[in-house]
């Protein structure tokens, strides 16, 4: 169970940001109605309203505004932890809402494709090596072979 209130997406979006002064560049890496984390190696101090420019993928640019509510600094050769902030939106324009909007489409057709997509699968004990083998039930006419001897599997 997740403790998040929303739905997460992953999206990668040029972001520009300003907020205490300061500004820079990065990477969004995930999104929601909430929040976004940017990737960036200048995350502003938890705490700092900020202004974010998102580069959408039709060309448009949609205006954020929040709070940074997390930094993470680590040094270049810590690459395993990614550098950013996290920011708590405060205001979205419209170009954001339809962003999510779009965002949540592809998550449901997604789930129903999931449902609708029952695959039967076949149980084939190889001949050979007595392997158990599982095949899909459309691909069973093709002749498939044991995966590990590549004996031409027998379908009763």
């Amino acid at each position: 169970m997740s403790k998040r209130e929303a739905k997460r997406y992953v999206r990668r979006l040029e972001a520009e940001f300003e907020g205490g002064g300061l500004s820079g560049r990065g990477l969004t890496s995930d999104i929601s109605r909430k929040g976004l984390f940017i990737r960036t190696q200048k995350a502003l101090a938890p705490g700092t309203p900020v202004t974010v420019r998102l580069h959408l993928s039709n060309g448009r640019i949609s205006i954020v505004k929040g709070v940074v509510r997390r930094a993470i600094k680590v040094p270049i050769y810590a690459s395993e932890i990614k550098n950013g902030m996290g920011i708590e939106i405060k205001e979205m324009d419209d170009f954001f809402e339809s962003l999510l909007m779009q965002l949540e489409g592809e998550v449901l057709s997604e789930e129903k494709k999931e449902e609708t997509r029952k695959d039967e699968f076949l149980i084939i004990t190889c001949p050979s090596c007595s392997v158990k083998n599982k095949v899909l039930a459309e691909k069973a006419s093709l002749g498939p072979r044991c995966g590990r001897c590549r004996t031409l599997l027998l379908i009763n």
